[in-house]
């Protein structure tokens, strides 16, 4: 079992006290372990502070019959965790759970679970659990077997978690976890009863950390099937029928050469912004919103009508239904190098890969190629992925990477122009602040000027814009109140030359109306774009302002 040392700390004094029977001890510790555990190794888990969805069936089978909810309810009111209140039965959500602040961040060490009942019950759902693997395809046998064969340089693993991470942060605790579960043999595999996907040690590993795992000796590399889920997406509607031809034939050609995502990314976006729009839009609950989704239904309006069918009902069961695509394909070929190799060569998976050995890369490619040619009568393009130290920043990451966060007093907000964002077109304000701050802010009406109530001081998340007209400045994000009451604090930072939009010092009218004749000459020749007067536009504003004071 993996416990914060804070959290276990509180337990012991519990015990002490008499509030918690000795006894169960190690029941209290294994929901605690639980929530840890799927928060640090479940990629959906991965954005800081997350909800994790707790099962209390599969709770009580592992603990207790009788007193799961006993448990769970006591460490609510100890408020060493806390509840979401989010429970979905369209969406098939349990409640989720997590560590309170107090208790998140903290150093977690692993524990031996001491309660012989609960040792049963821990064993009896493992062999479980095996003996489900063994009822699919046998190439799911192979990878479990497998995995258990990975080996991890833990010494230079932690040290590259030590050098990149903020020890404390959940990304830091996350790959300490990951690292110590495969160096001390504590291999997991589970498919998803739904789609058939294989979910182990090693498809939840941070990308990072795979340059320092081997089997055998021999490092690891990875043959990727290229946008796979659009892949899958069109060999299941070219199945079902009812596509436009000429659709159809373009949407394949763009498929198989591995150019969808260039030939759809009209915009060009930023390549991860572009994929999280395209994905909102393929597995999300409104696929009409944003520039990407109106894109796709402009290019390919039949293969949009097909998704917006699928998703009648339970918009989720697209993905379930493109997954179980996927597992079929890579569990195919997993088997077929498995009696290419006779079952005594490494293979393992990452949803849309397969994993080995460097000798043995092409054999796998060829499983993978032979597989897609027998069931579905095409060659997807295949792509040899070597693993790298490199860190993978998701959308969130790059957002937050530079964001701090202040107590403002917001003293002017005003319209200044248009921006295009992930959800179509947005207003920019220009804000200002009392403590010296100031810069712009993208709503999607006037209506968002009330996310910034002037003479109230509130918590304010800012990160430094690059424009490519004009200075850069900051763009800063209103908070929820949930997340007001967990982000930290830091001081308003004294404002820096280049980094804020100002006015410009007021000097003679002449020379002010001048500059502003100066530039729009310029548009019109076709030197400069219109939109490259924008702050010339607010400046003027601010400066007929000022002479009107005055």
């Amino acid at each position: 079992m993996y416990v914060p040392v804070a959290v276990d700390d509180l337990l012991q004094e519990k015990v002490q006290s008499g509030e918690l029977p000795l006894k169960y001890l190690d029941q209290y510790r294994f929901i605690i372990s639980h929530i840890v555990f799927e928060r640090m190794t479940d990629k959906r888990y991965e954005e800081e502070g997350s909800y994790v969805r707790m099962n209390m069936d599969t709770l009580r089978r592992h603990i207790s019959q009788d007193y799961a909810y006993r448990f769970r309810d006591a460490l609510i009111a100890w408020k060493i965790i806390e509840c979401n209140g989010v429970y979905s039965k369209r969406e098939h959500t349990s409640f989720g759970y997590r560590l309170t602040e107090a208790f998140r961040g903290g150093r977690v060490v692993a524990m031996n679970v001491g309660d012989p009942l609960l040792q049963r019950n821990i064993g009896r759902m493992r062999r479980e659990q095996e003996e489900r693997i063994q009822q699919y395809p046998p190439g799911y046998a192979s990878v479990a077997k497998w995995l258990s064969a990975l080996t991890i340089d833990k010494v230079k693993a932690e040290s590259h978690i030590a050098e990149h991470f903020h020890e404390g942060s959940d990304k830091h605790a996350a790959r300490m976890l990951a690292v110590d579960s495969i160096a001390h043999g504590q291999f997991w595999c589970i498919v998803d009863g739904k789609a058939g996907r294989a979910h182990h040690n090693l498809s939840n590993l941070a990308g990072d950390l795979r340059p320092f795992l081997t089997i055998n000796g021999d490092s690891l590399e990875q043959i990727d099937i290229a946008n796979s889920q659009p892949l899958f997406m069109h060999l299941l509607f070219a199945r079902q029928g009812g596509l436009e031809p000429s659709e159809q034939a373009r949407m394949e050609s763009a498929l198989l050469s591995g150019q969808f995502y260039g030939m759809l990314n009209a915009e060009q976006m930023e390549a991860e912004a572009f994929k999280e729009s395209f994905y909102q839009f393929l597995f999300g609950d409104n696929i009409r919103r944003g520039p990407v989704a109106k894109r796709f239904t402009k290019e390919f309006p039949s293969y949009a009508l097909q998704i917006q069918r699928a998703k009648e009902g339970d918009y989720t069961k697209f993905a379930i239904l493109l997954q179980a695509e996927e597992a079929n394909v890579v569990y195919e070929a997993a088997q077929r190098f498995v009696e290419k190799t006779h079952d005594n060569a490494p293979i393992l998976s990452i949803h849309d890969s397969l994993v080995t050995t460097p000798d043995l890369i092409n054999m796998a490619r060829d499983a993978l190629a032979e597989t897609f040619m027998a069931l579905h009568g095409v060659t997807p393009l295949l792509r040899l992925k070597k693993a790298s130290t490199d860190i993978k920043h998701s959308s969130t990451d790059k957002k937050t990477k530079n964001m701090e966060t202040s107590i403002l007093t917001c003293i002017s907000i005003e319209s200044i122009g248009f921006a295009n964002g992930k959800a179509g077109k947005l207003i920019r304000f220009l804000v200002k602040f009392k403590e010296g701050l100031e810069g712009e802010y993208w709503g999607k009406s006037e209506d968002s000027k009330k996310n910034f109530p002037l003479n109230v001081p509130r918590k304010y998340d800012y990160e430094p814009l690059t424009k490519s007209f004009g200075p850069d400045t900051l763009k800063f994000y209103p908070l929820s109140k949930e997340k007001a009451q967990e982000r930290t604090v830091t001081s308003a930072p004294v404002p820096k030359e280049g980094r804020v939009v100002t006015a410009p010092p007021v000097g003679s009218k002449a020379d002010a109306v001048a500059a502003v004749i100066g530039s729009v000459r310029l548009v019109a020749a076709g030197k400069i774009e219109l939109a490259e007067i924008e702050p010339t536009a607010v400046n003027l504003k601010n400066l007929i302002t000022k002479l009107s004071e005055q």
